[in-house]
C-alpha cells in the first residue's frame, strides 16, 4: 500500500473516530442537560408541592386569612410547573389531582368564611372532614409523583453518564490506536527519507556500488529502487563511457597515424585558429613543421580576395553545423609560392569544443592544366568560327556566281535549274551563317533558320500569286548535321510550292509547323494550292527536287507522309533529334 493511500485512510478513520465521539459527547451532554433540565422542573413542582402542603396544614390548623393569600400564589405556580412537566409520566396523576386541591380547599375556606355557606351542623364536620383528608391525599399523591419523577430523572441521568464513560473507555483507545498509527507512519517515514538521503549522497559521492534498502511497496520503496537502477546503469554507463574513451583514443591514435601518412592538407581549427595540421599540410605550406602554423589564423594564406567567402564557410561550419562545398582557393606557402587547394570543411569535436576539420587537395596542376586547355578551346573556337565564316562566303560566292549565269542565260530551264541550286546553296550558307553568329558550335536554333530561309526563298521566286507564310515554330535545337539536311529538305517543299501549288491563282498560303516532343522533331509544310497530281509518289519521283528530298530524308532517318487533294498538300516530315556524326561534326563529342 502506497503511503499516499496509508495516510489517506488513516485520516478518514481519524476524522471518521474524531467526529463519532464527538457526536457521542455532544448526544449524550445533550441528553443530560435535558434531564437535568427535567429534573430542575420536577423539583420545583415538587418544592412547590411541599411548601403547599406546609401553608394548606398551617391553614387548616389556624385558620388564618393570611395563609390564603399565599395559598392562592402556591397552587398558581404550581400549576405553572404543572405545564412545564406535561411531557412525564404519571402526568395525569397530576391534572386531576390539582383541581381535586382546589376544589376541596376552595370548599373549606367557604365554610370557615360563611357559616351559612352549610346550615347542617351534623354533616358540616364529617363534610370538612373529608375535604382536608381530600387535600392531604392528593398533596402527598403529588410529592409522592413528583419524588418517583425526580428519582427518576436522576437514574437516567446516571445511565447516560455511565453510557458515556463506557464510550469513551471504548473510544479513547480507539483514537489511540489511531495516534499510535500516524506516528508509526511518520517514523516510517523519517527512517525511509533517512535511508534515501544516505543512500543518495552515498550515490552522489561517487560510490555506484551503493544500494538503498527500504522493504514495503510505498513510494519510497519504489523511488529507493529508481536509484538503485539509477546507480545501475550509470555504473554501466561510465563502464561503457570508458570503453568507448578508451576506443576513441586507439582511433585517435590510428586517425592521426593515418592523417600523418596523408599527403593532402589536413587541418583543424577553431573560429579560424590552427589547432592542428598534418604532415601533408605542412608540406603544402611550405612550413618545418606543424609547431610553426600552430595558433596561426587559417586567412593568412589565403588570397585577399576569397578571405570573406573563408570567412562566411567557417561561419557556416561553426554556427550552423554545416558541411561546406568544395571550393578552390589560392594559397600563398611561406617561400611566396602560390598554390591551388580544392578545401571542404565540417563541423567536428575537438576536445569539449566545437571545432572544423578541413581537407584540402593540390590541384595546382589541374588548374595549370585546365588554364591551357581553356586557352587551346578558345583557340579552336576562334579556328571553328573563322571556318564558317569562310564556307559561307565561299557558299555566297558559288550563288552570286550561279545568279550572274542565271540572268546572262538565255534558256529558261536553265535558268530554273541555276536558281533552284542556287536557293539550295543558301540553305546551306545560312546554316553557317547562323554558326557563325552564334556561340555555340555544335547546334543551332533551327526556329530562327526556317524564318530566313524561307523569307530567302519568297524574295528570289517571282511568284504570279501572292503568298502568304504562316509560322508555327518552337525552339528546337539541332547540331549542323541534322540543320543542313532538314533546310534542304524545308527549300525544295516550299519552293515547289511556289512554283506549281498556285498557279493561276491570285492568293495562296503556306503554313510551317515545327515542335520537338519526346525528343522527336515533327516538321510540317501545308499550302492551299492546287495538290499534286494523283500519280506522285516518292517511289517513282523523275524530279531532282524530289529525288533530293527522298536522299535528305534517308540522310536523317526520317519517315515522310503526304496528302494532297482539292484544298492543298501538306507534308510531314518526323525525325529523332540526336547526335549525328559526320562531316563537320567530328568536333560534337
Amino acid at each position: 500500500m502506497t503511503i499516499k493511500s496509508r495516510l489517506n485512510i488513516i485520516a478518514l478513520l481519524a476524522i471518521g473516530a474524531f467526529f463519532i465521539l464527538f457526536g457521542f459527547l455532544f448526544y449524550t451532554t445533550v441528553q443530560i442537560n435535558d434531564q437535568l433540565d427535567t429534573l430542575e422542573r420536577v423539583s420545583s413542582f415538587a418544592k412547590t408541592a411541599s411548601e403547599l402542603n406546609i401553608i394548606t396544614e398551617q391553614y387548616l390548623a389556624y385558620e388564618e386569612t393570611r395563609y390564603l393569600t399565599t395559598w392562592n400564589d402556591l397552587y398558581d405556580e404550581l400549576e405553572k410547573s404543572r405545564t412545564k412537566i406535561q411531557d412525564l409520566p404519571d402526568r395525569n396523576v397530576i391534572s386531576n389531582s390539582l383541581p381535586a386541591i382546589k376544589r376541596a380547599f376552595t370548599l373549606i375556606q367557604k365554610v370557615k368564611e360563611d357559616p351559612e355557606y352549610y346550615q347542617d351542623q351534623e354533616n358540616k364536620e364529617v363534610l370538612l372532614e373529608r375535604a382536608r383528608a381530600r387535600i392531604r391525599s392528593d398533596i402527598q399523591l403529588l410529592l409522592s409523583v413528583s419524588n418517583r419523577l425526580e428519582e427518576n430523572r436522576r437514574q437516567e441521568i446516571r445511565d447516560l453518564q455511565n453510557d458515556q464513560r463506557f464510550e469513551l473507555f471504548i473510544l479513547i483507545p480507539i483514537v489511540g490506536y489511531f495516534v499510535y498509527l500516524i506516528i508509526s507512519v511518520r517514523k516510517r517515514i523519517i527512517n525511509s527519507l533517512s535511508s534515501l538521503l544516505e543512500g543518495t549522497q552515498l550515490i552522489g559521492e561517487g560510490n555506484l556500488e551503493s544500494r538503498i534498502t527500504i522493504e514495503g511497496a510505498d513510494e519510497h520503496s519504489q523511488l529507493a529502487d529508481k536509484f538503485n537502477a539509477m546507480a545501475k546503469k550509470l555504473k554501466d554507463h561510465i563502464k561503457n563511457e570508458k570503453q568507448l574513451r578508451k576506443k576513441a583514443e586507439e582511433n585517435q591514435k590510428r586517425w592521426e597515424t593515418l592523417v600523418e601518412q596523408d599527403p593532402s592538407l589536413i587541418v583543424i581549427h577553431i573560429q579560424g585558429k590552427v589547432q592542428f595540421i598534418n604532415s601533408g599540410g605542412v608540406d603544402i605550406i611550405g612550413a618545418e613543421s606543424s609547431e610553426d602554423l600552430i595558433g596561426k589564423s587559417i586567412y593568412e594564406f589565403i588570397e585577399e580576395a576569397q578571405t570573406d567567402q573563408a570567412i562566411d564557410q567557417v561561419k557556416e561550419v561553426h554556427e550552423e553545423g554545416k558541411k561546406t562545398v568544395p571550393t578552390v582557393y589560392k594559397v600563398q606557402r611561406l617561400d611566396g609560392e602560390q598554390r591551388y587547394l580544392q578545401v571542404q570543411a565540417m563541423p567536428i569535436k575537438y576536445g569539449e569544443e566545437l571545432a572544423a576539420q578541413l581537407v584540402g587537395i593540390d590541384i595546382t596542376d589541374y588548374v595549370t592544366y585546365e588554364e591551357e586547355l581553356q586557352e587551346s578551346l578558345e583557340e579552336k573556337s576562334v579556328l571553328l568560327q573563322e571556318i564558317h565564316h569562310r564556307v559561307k562566303n565561299n557558299l555566297a560566292i558559288i550563288s552570286g556566281m550561279m545568279e550572274l549565269q542565271a540572268m546572262e542565260s538565255t534558256n529558261e530551264v536553265l535558268k530554273d535549274k541555276l536558281s533552284d541550286s542556287q536557293l539550295r546553296i543558301q540553305s546551306m550558307a545560312l546554316v553557317h551563317e547562323l554558326l557563325y553568329e552564334s556561340d555555340n558550335f555544335s547546334k543551332l536554333n533551327f526556329k530562327e533558320h526556317v524564318s530566313k530561309l524561307v523569307k530567302t526563298i519568297v524574295q528570289t521566286i517571282n511568284a504570279t500569286a501572292s503568298v502568304k507564310i504562316d509560322y508555327d515554330l518552337e525552339n528546337v535545337m539541332l547540331n549542323i548535321n541534322q540543320a543542313i539536311p532538314c533546310a534542304l529538305i524545308i527549300n525544295e517543299l516550299v519552293t515547289n510550292a511556289m512554283k506549281h501549288a498556285f498557279v493561276n491563282a491570285k492568293k495562296g498560303k503556306i503554313s510551317i509547323s515545327l515542335e520537338e516532343k519526346n525528343e522527336i522533331v515533327h516538321l510540317n509544310i501545308k499550302d492551299n494550292g492546287v495538290g499534286l497530281p494523283e500519280s506522285f509518289g516518292f517511289d517513282n519521283a523523275n524530279t531532282l527536287g524530289m529525288r533530293i528530298i527522298q536522299s535528305l530524308i534517308e540522310q536523317l532517318e526520317a519517315s515522310i507522309d503526304f496528302a494532297s487533294g482539292d484544298e492543298g498538300t501538306n507534308f510531314s516530315i518526323t525525325f529523332e533529334n540526336v547526335q549525328v556524326k559526320g562531316i563537320g561534326a567530328h568536333h560534337l563529342n
